[in-house]
């Protein structure tokens, strides 16, 4: 992972007023913070917050879709990254997307299953669903039936899916949940498996573990060190460290990011690789600051540890210039605590912004 794959997943996920992405460890707690986390974030927006119910059922069930086809494949040797969550707002449209490993031998039952649900009607579904339970059929492969059944009944949308093979084993199992607000104004945009696809292969190369893409605040911090906590092995005081730098990305986005209509459109990124973890974040700031950050930046770059210690003294009780008070404070510390110099481009959009990315290894 370079600064580079900030600006890329951005643009990536340009249309996206908003997206969580994670590929790790998944456990019920982890489904169940992104899940409040997501639903508190819709509730009072585009609609969405009459639909919080169904939004952490859908999320649910995605969830309980890695698990039912991944168990036996995940036992497996495969590459990293292929299990896969992710929620997004795009329009008037919520997507619940998971992608995850599963068994060659099980791609023609699942399929099935999958083409069935998607030819019902609302009143033929609740019937079969009906049929499965008063059956008994609550094995493994039933139980993956009603999980289909349910996500069309709540959603009143086709499942979109797909599976691309990865080895003469296994294969990526790919499904997409499109859940609509209710906006007057018809939303005719469909996430497409292959901009899911392209989306997966990015994520992959630089084995991200985690993507926040939206407005950010200081709420976006506990899902974020939730995740993050369950996905660190190792000592406190290394995990500290990685919260602590989180807390001042996060911060630095929300206090000297560029805003409109009091938000901010910013990105965040965890990822790993040979035990060395790179968070990264991406923000539009004004053109007229670029200068100044870009020679600050560069300063610190050159300052040793005593040398940092010795600016954040003075930093703390010199009158210093109102934009840079916090920013710079923050800046220093980061720089502190990260294993290298802080890596940093910008990115000019127009007469007035520029993207700013910053990426730490620790």
């Amino acid at each position: 992972m370079d600064i580079t794959t900030t600006y890329k997943l951005f643009t990536e996920l340009s249309d996206n007023e908003m997206c969580f992405a994670y590929q790790g460890s998944f456990t019920n707690k982890i489904i169940a913070t992104a899940s409040d986390f997501i639903s508190k974030r819709l509730e009072a927006n585009k609609g969405f917050g009459k639909l919080r119910n169904k939004l952490s059922f859908l999320m649910i069930e995605s969830y309980q879709n890695i698990v039912r086809y991944g168990d036996d494949a995940q036992s497996k040797k495969h590459v990293s990254g292929d299990e896969l969550f992710i929620t997004k707002n795009i329009g008037n449209s919520f997507y619940v997307i998971s992608v995850n490993i599963i068994d060659n031998n099980k791609i023609p039952f699942v399929k099935e299953k999958l083409e069935r649900v998607n030819t019902l009607s609302g009143v033929e579904l609740k019937k079969l669903y009906r049929d499965i339970l008063t059956n008994k059929k609550l094995t493994e492969a039933g139980g993956a039936g009603l999980g289909f059944i349910e996500m069309v009944r709540k959603t009143k949308e086709k499942l979109i899916f797909d599976f691309e093979k990865i080895n003469e084993t296994q294969s990526s199992f790919y499904l997409v949940i499109r859940l609509k607000g209710k906006s007057q104004v018809e939303d005719k945009h469909i996430y497409s498996i292959d901009k899911l696809k392209n989306l997966h292969n990015l994520i992959k190369v630089d084995n991200i573990q985690l993507i926040q893409k939206g407005n950010f605040s200081q709420e976006a911090l506990r899902p974020l060190i939730t995740m993050v906590n369950n996905n660190i092995a190792g000592k406190k005081n290394f995990q500290r460290k990685i919260f602590h730098l989180i807390v001042e990305l996060i911060q630095n986005i929300s206090l000297h990011s560029y805003k409109e209509s009091d938000k901010n459109d910013a990105i965040f990124l965890m990822g790993v690789k040979n035990s060395t973890y790179y968070l990264s974040t991406g923000n539009y700031i004004m053109n007229k600051d670029v200068d100044g950050l870009k020679q600050y930046l560069h300063k610190l770059n050159t300052l040793d540890y005593s040398a940092l210690s010795e600016l954040y003294r003075e930093t703390l009780v010199i009158d210093r210039d109102e934009d840079l008070k916090g920013g710079g404070l923050g800046l220093i510390d980061i720089e502190r605590e990260t294993k290298e110099n802080i890596h940093f481009k910008f990115y000019k959009v127009d007469e007035n912004l520029t993207f700013f990315s910053l990426l730490v290894k620790i």
